[in-house]
């Protein structure tokens, strides 16, 4: 008895401790106030970074709109989802946009901690990524490296088609506890 007491105060206490800085909250059509605003748009409204799971294909990092029922998420076309969204939350103070390139994506995450927004069977873990076409804001998904170690961003743009964009800025998480 003592031994299952034990391990589970460790997992507990490692379990907190992993998800102090930030968490993926379920996202059931309400904003939490701890929620991460991905940006305003020009009607002054917030949009959110979210991500959902995608049967079969992985975790995509998306666009929260709280006007839209549902988010779009960029993985082999267009995909529509109402469920299984997340929404990311936390300290709003612990988030830095910081703008990169393909190109320069590896070099400019020295020393810094991007985060995690998922991963596509096949094709490796995603950061959380954006661009602000037209004054709008388009959320996504970066893939580190792909094969020409070059890193590529893609999210589904107001237009409902899929976007690929060689500059973005990639969501990074300055109050991170293993900073280097």
């Amino acid at each position: 008895m003592f031994k299952t007491t034990f391990y589970f105060a460790i997992f507990s206490s490692v379990y907190i401790a992993a998800h102090k800085d930030y968490y993926w909250r379920d996202y059931n059509e309400t904003i939490p106030e701890d929620a991460i605003v991905g940006r305003r748009n020009v009607d002054g409204k917030s949009v959110y970074v979210g991500q959902v799971y995608i049967s079969r294909e992985g975790l995509v990092p998306v666009k929260i709109d709280p006007a839209t029922t549902g988010v779009f998420a960029e993985i082999k076309g267009v995909q529509f989802a109402r469920k299984h969204i997340k929404i990311l939350c936390g300290p709003s103070g612990n988030f830095e946009w910081h703008s990169t390139t393909s190109s320069s994506l590896h070099v400019d995450l020295i020393n810094k901690h991007p985060v995690v927004g998922g991963h596509e069977d096949g094709w490796g873990t995603y950061f959380v990524g954006r661009i602000l076409p037209n004054q709008g804001t388009c959320i996504g998904k970066i893939l580190e490296a792909g094969m020409n170690g070059s890193s590529y961003f893609y999210c589904v743009n107001e237009q409902l088609e899929s976007e690929v964009a060689n500059e973005f800025e990639v969501l990074v998480n300055i109050n991170s506890k293993d900073k280097s």
